[in-house]
C-alpha cells in the first residue's frame, strides 16, 4: 500500500471540539445536494439491518445515524474517538437511544471478538493513523458472516471546490496541504477486500449546487478553508483566503447560474 499523508491531528481536535461544524456539513448536504433521494438510507441499505441486529456505529459523533438504524430495528452501540461529539449524542435509556454509547478509538475497540452483527464506519476512516488496524478491528468483531458498510470520500470529491481554494490560497501567500481524504478512497478496493471475505463497492454520484456564494463559504468555513501548510496558530489566513475566494466562487455563480460541487461518495460493503 502506498504511503498515505499522516492526519492532521490539531485540525482534527477543533474539528471536533464541538458539533456545529459537522452539524453545518450535514445541514448543506441536506438542502445543497443535487440528488433528492436520501444518501443516509443508501449507506444503511448496505448494511442489510435485521430486527434486532446488534450495529456498532463506529464513529457515531452526535449519533446522526441512531434513528435511522432504530427505524429499522437494530440495536445500536456507538462509539467516537470525541468527547464532546459523545456528550451531545442521545443516553443510553431514552427513547431511540442507543444500547451504549462512549469513547474510544477505532484502532483499538474495547469490544469483544465477535460481539457485533453489523458495524458501521460512516466517513470515519480516512481520520485514521493506521487504517490496517482499524480494518482489522472491524473484522475482529464482527460475528462470523456479519457485515460492514465503510463509506468515504470518492478520490475526485469536490475537486473543484479544492482548486478554487488552492488558487485563493495561494493568491493570499499560502502553500494549501494535500487533500487528507485520499488517504482512504475508492483506491484502496485491493487493501479492503484482503481483510474480508467478500468486498463491494458502489459509487454515490452527487453534487453540491451552491446558489450563492454565502451558501458555499458557509460550507467551506467548516474545515476546508484550513488546509493550508503552517497554518497561523490564530486563523489570520482565513480572512485573507475568504475574500479571494468569495470572488473566485461569485465569479462561477455569473457565469453557469451556480456553483456544482461534483462530491461522489464510495460505499465498501464488506462481510467477514
Amino acid at each position: 500500500m502506498t504511503a498515505r499523508p499522516a492526519p492532521d491531528a490539531a485540525q482534527l481536535r477543533e474539528q471536533y471540539s464541538d458539533t456545529s461544524r459537522l452539524r453545518t456539513r450535514i445541514e448543506t448536504h441536506r438542502r445543497f445536494s443535487e440528488r433528492s433521494e436520501s444518501f443516509l438510507g443508501w449507506v444503511i441499505d448496505g448494511l442489510d439491518v435485521g430486527s434486532g441486529n446488534l450495529v456498532l456505529d463506529a464513529g457515531c459523533g452526535y449519533g446522526a445515524c441512531f434513528d435511522e438504524l432504530r427505524r429499522r430495528g437494530a440495536r445500536m452501540i456507538g462509539i467516537d474517538r470525541s468527547a464532546a461529539m459523545v456528550r451531545k449524542a442521545p443516553r443510553p435509556g431514552g427513547p431511540g437511544s442507543p444500547l451504549g454509547i462512549g469513547v474510544g478509538d477505532l484502532q483499538e475497540l474495547p469490544i469483544a471478538d465477535g460481539a457485533m452483527d453489523r458495524v458501521l464506519a460512516n466517513y470515519v476512516l480516512f481520520h485514521l493513523l493506521d487504517l490496517s488496524r482499524a480494518l482489522r478491528e472491524i473484522r475482529r468483531v464482527l460475528k462470523p458472516g456479519g457485515r460492514a458498510v465503510l463509506t468515504t470520500n470518492a478520490s475526485d470529491s469536490q475537486a473543484a471546490l479544492i482548486a478554487l481554494h488552492d488558487l485563493a490560497a495561494r493568491a493570499a501567500g499560502y502553500t494549501p496541504r494535500p487533500r487528507r481524504t485520499r488517504r482512504f478512497t475508492e483506491l484502496d478496493e485491493p487493501h479492503v477486500a484482503a481483510e474480508f471475505a467478500q468486498c463491494r463497492l458502489d459509487t454515490w454520484d452527487d453534487a453540491f449546487l451552491f446558489p450563492t456564494a454565502d451558501d458555499a463559504l458557509r460550507y467551506y468555513a467548516t474545515g476546508p478553508i484550513d488546509s493550508i501548510a503552517d497554518r497561523p496558530a490564530d486563523n489570520s489566513h482565513r480572512a485573507a483566503i475568504t475574500a479571494t475566494m468569495t470572488d473566485l466562487i461569485q465569479r462561477e455563480i455569473d457565469r453557469r447560474g451556480v456553483l456544482r460541487v461534483s462530491k461522489s461518495a464510495i460505499r465498501f460493503t464488506v462481510q467477514r
